[in-house]
C-alpha cells in the first residue's frame, strides 16, 4: 500500500463519518521519500485497525464512486429521527411503510426533490447498512435519500446523501507509478517510481538474502573530475550520486572514492594520463584505509579514468570487482589510431579482464566489448543508465517548434504523408472545427504535398480555423523524425491499408496514435498506445476529443520500451547491488542457481 493510498483511505473515512476532524488523534505518516521500517509499517496497521471502522455516533448517508459502473451506499439513521417523523407525519405513518433508497439523476439540474431526470427505489431493512449500486448510465450525477415509501406511494425522507459523479468508464486520468516495495520477510523497504519494475527488486532481495545478516559494503572508484577539471558539468558523478543514494535507502552501503580538489589542482598541468594516474594514487590511499578499517566486500570502477585506481587496488586486495562501462574508447574516437588512444584502450582491456562482470548501457557497447577485449558473453550484463538519453532533445522540440510556429504550450496533432482522399487529410480537416469549438489548445500539422492541399488550406481559412493549421509541405528527411519528436499526437485517418513504418516510428518515439480499422495497423492497440477510429468525420472527431481530454501521457506510459522502465534510479540501484552481490557471493563460493 502506498501513502497515496493511505491518505485517500483516511479522506474517505471522515466523508463517510461526516466529520472534518476525527475524534481522535491522526496517526502521523512518514512522508514519502523516507524509507519505511518494519516496525512504522506494523504500527501503523495496528492503528487503522483499532480505530476505522469507529462507533456509529452520527446519522450519515454517503454514496461514492468505486468506478463508472459500480457505487456503493453507507447509512445509518438513528433511531430518534425514526420517532420524530412518526410523531410529525402520524396519518401517513398510519398506513403500511416499508424503509427504501431513493436514487435519483440529477444530471445537468438544479434539484427540488421532484424534477429528477429518473429514479428509481431499493428496499432495504435496517437502519444501519451498506449497498453496492450498479449504474447503467456514464458521465451522471446520482444522490440518494433514505425515507418511508407508504401505500399512497409518498415518501418522506430521513437523510439526504452527498451529490456523486459517476464519469464514463475510460482508463484513469490519474496514472501514478510509484509505490512502495516491501520484500516478504518484511526486511527490505524503499519508495520506488515505478512498480512495474518489482521483478528487478525481487532478484536483488533474493542476492542479498544469500550474503547474510552483514550489509553489503561497496568501495566506487570515479575519477572522471581527473579530465574535466574545475568544470562544473560532471555528468557521470551525478548520476552515480544519485543511484548511490538509492542504493543506501535499500540497505546496501556503497562509498564513494573520488579525487579531492587539492589533488586536481595540483595535477591540472599535467597531461592526461599522467593527471589520472596521480589522481587515482589519492583514491587509493584513502581506500586501503577505509578497507582496513571496515573491509568492502566489492569494487566497482566507472571507465577508463577510473581503471588505474581499480587496477592498483586489486593488486594488493583480494576482492572481486564490477567495472561499468558507459562508452568504450573505440566509440569515443571512431576507431582513430594514436598513442593516448592506445594507452586508454590497454586501460579498459586490463578492468574488462579483471572484472567479475562488466556492465555495459545497451547492446552496441556490450557487442563492442566482446569484439574489441574478448569478454565473454556471460560476463557481460546491460544495465540502463540515464546519460544515454539525448540532452538535446528538447532543444531540437523547442526549435522544430519555433521553426514552424508552433506554440511550445499546446499539444501538435501531426498528419505526415501524400494529402490525398486515400489517406483521409479531408478527413482530419473536417473533423477540426468540431474539436476547436470544444478545445482551444490543439495545433495541426500537415506535412506532405499532395493534390488536395490547396482546396485543405482554403477549407481551414472558410472555417476560421486557419491559424491553428500548419501546412508544412514536404519536410526534408533529416527534419522529420525532430519534427515526430516535438509532435504529441500522430494521426493517420487513412480509408485504405497502410505501410506500418510512420506508426511504428511514431511509437517508438512514445507518441500516441490516432488511426483508423481501415488503415489496418495491428501495431496501434485501442486504448493502449492510440485509438481505432472510422474512416467518417464524426469517428475521427470522436478520436481527437477523446485523446484532447486526457492526459497524453496516460497513453505514452504504456509504449515505453523495457530499457526505458528500467531507466529509473531505483531499477538502475538495483541492478547494480545485483551485480555486487553476485560478485561477493562468486568471490565466498556461496553462490549456487
Amino acid at each position: 500500500m502506498t501513502l497515496s493510498s493511505l491518505k485517500c483511505s483516511s479522506t474517505i473515512h471522515e466523508f463517510i463519518n461526516g466529520v472534518t476532524e476525527p475524534p481522535y488523534p491522526t496517526p502521523k505518516l512518514v512522508d514519502d521519500a523516507q524509507v519505511f521500517s518494519a516496525q512504522s509499517l506494523r504500527d501503523l496497521s495496528w492503528e487503522v485497525g483499532v480505530r476505522f471502522p469507529d462507533a456509529f455516533r452520527e446519522e450519515r448517508v454517503s454514496l461514492l464512486a468505486i468506478y463508472p459502473h459500480l457505487g456503493f451506499i453507507h447509512w445509518h439513521i438513528n433511531e430518534n429521527t425514526i420517532e420524530r417523523l412518526k410523531n410529525q407525519f402520524s396519518a401517513q405513518f398510519k398506513q403500511t411503510a416499508k424503509l427504501i433508497i431513493r436514487v435519483y439523476d440529477i444530471t445537468n439540474i438544479n434539484f427540488n426533490g421532484f424534477n429528477a431526470n429518473r429514479q428509481f427505489d431499493i428496499d432495504i431493512h435496517s437502519l444501519t447498512g451498506s449497498y453496492y449500486l450498479n449504474v447503467n448510465n456514464f458521465e451522471c450525477n446520482l444522490m440518494v435519500e433514505i425515507g418511508f415509501l407508504f401505500e399512497d406511494l409518498s415518501f418522506i425522507a430521513c437523510k439526504r446523501s452527498n451529490t456523486m459523479y459517476f464519469d464514463r468508464p475510460r482508463r484513469s486520468s490519474c496514472l501514478k507509478t510509484s509505490g512502495l516495495y516491501v520484500n516478504q520477510a518484511f526486511t527490505r523497504m524503499f519508495t520506488v517510481e515505478n512498480v512495474a519494475c518489482a521483478s528487478v527488486f525481487d532478484r536483488m532481495s533474493q542476492l542479498l538474502g544469500k550474503i547474510g545478516d552483514t550489509p553489503l559494503s561497496i568501495a566506487v572508484f570515479l575519477n572522471e573530475q581527473a579530465i574535466t577539471g574545475a568544470q562544473k558539468e560532471r555528468p557521470i558523478t551525478h548520476f552515480l550520486e544519485n543511484v548511490l543514494q538509492k542504493c543506501k535507502s535499500m540497505g546496501v552501503y556503497p562509498q564513494l572514492f573520488a579525487p579531492t580538489k587539492q589533488e586536481i589542482s595540483k595535477s591540472v598541468h599535467l597531461p592526461l594520463i599522467q593527471r589520472v594516474k596521480h589522481s587515482s594514487s589519492g583514491m587509493v590511499s584513502r581506500f586501503k584505509a577505509a578497507h582496513k578499517k571496515t573491509p568492502f566486500d566489492c569494487i566497482q570502477c566507472h571507465d577508463w579514468y577510473s581503471a588505474p585506481a581499480a587496477i592498483n587496488t586489486l593488486a594488493t586486495e583480494f576482492l572481486p570487482l564490477v567495472s561499468v562501462m558507459h562508452s568504450t574508447e573505440s566509440q569515443r574516437s571512431a576507431d582513430m589510431e594514436n598513442e593516448l588512444s592506445e594507452c586508454i584502450k590497454g586501460w579498459e582491456k586490463k578492468i574488462v579482464d579483471s572484472a567479475q562482470s562488466v556492465l555495459a548501457p545497451n547492446e552496441s557497447t556490450r557487442e563492442i566489448i566482446v569484439r574489441d577485449y574478448g569478454k565473454t558473453p556471460d560476463g557481460l550484463s546491460i544495465v540502463p543508465d540515464t546519460l544515454n538519453a539525448s540532452p538535446d532533445r528538447g532543444r531540437n522540440a523547442d526549435y522544430i517548434r519555433c521553426r514552424y510556429g508552433l506554440s511550445d504550450q499546446k499539444p501538435v496533432i501531426l498528419f505526415s504523408g501524400e494529402i490525398a482522399f486515400h489517406n483521409g487529410a479531408d478527413l482530419l480537416m473536417d473533423s477540426i472545427p468540431s474539436v476547436c469549438n470544444e478545445f482551444s489548445q490543439g495545433q495541426y500539422v500537415f506535412a506532405g504535398e499532395g493534390s488536395m492541399k490547396s482546396d485543405l488550406e482554403h477549407r481551414a481559412w472558410q472555417t476560421g480555423v486557419s491559424d491553428r493549421c500548419r501546412f508544412l509541405g514536404d519536410v526534408p528527411s533529416d527534419i522529420f523524425p525532430q519534427l515526430l519528436s516535438a509532435c504529441d499526437i500522430l494521426i493517420i485517418p487513412a480509408r485504405t491499408p497502410q505501410n506500418t513504418a510512420l506508426a511504428e516510428l511514431g511509437l517508438k518515439l512514445g507518441k500516441p496514435v490516432i488511426t483508423t480499422h481501415q488503415a489496418g495497423l495491428q501495431i496501434v492497440r485501442h486504448g493502449i498506445n492510440g485509438l481505432l477510429v472510422y474512416d467518417n468525420i464524426g469517428s475521427v472527431t470522436w478520436g481527437l476529443k477523446e485523446m484532447l481530454a486526457n492526459p497524453l501521457s496516460v497513453l505514452r506510459s504504456s509504449v515505453m520500451d523495457d530499457s526505458t522502465l528500467l531507466r529509473t534510479t531505483e531499477c538502475i540501484a538495483a541492478m547494480y547491488i545485483t551485480q555486487w552481490a553476485l560478485a561477493a557471493l562468486y568471490q565466498k563460493g556461496k553462490y549456487n542457481e
